[in-house]
């Protein structure tokens, strides 16, 4: 998987607390603190992963990133039970792959966009 930017780390970070807190609210216990972290490592290393072999390196934070938040918010607002959060991480990822000659096309992304970091 190669390491971690800081960049990166600081958005995993992010990503974690935010878990941690979604879950917190609707299960305030210790399983909480695990489930978050889970929850970071699926929503951002998972896609991160599947993007750079794609060779998607910053665009692919940035939707990944987007996506937890939207998910956050729409399970908040609708009071979806636990796992519909990780199905919507799921979802976001083939969302994401599915517009992503879309994305090439506006100029999101390029080519060579794993170079530029």
């Amino acid at each position: 998987m190669g390491h971690m930017k800081r960049h990166e780390a600081i958005y995993f970070v992010l990503l974690a607390l935010g878990c941690i807190l979604w879950l917190e609210n609707h299960y305030p216990s210790i399983e909480a603190v695990l489930g978050g972290l889970i929850g970071a490592v699926a929503i951002y290393i998972v896609p991160g992963v599947i993007f750079r072999s794609m060779g998607i390196n910053k665009p692919a934070v940035v939707f990944t990133i987007l996506w937890e938040f939207v998910g956050a918010i729409v399970t908040r607002v609708i009071d979806f039970p636990l796992w519909s959060f990780f199905l919507m991480a799921g979802v976001g990822g083939v969302v994401v792959l599915l517009f992503f000659p879309l994305l090439e096309m506006a100029g999101w992304i390029t080519g060579d966009s794993h170079k530029e970091l």
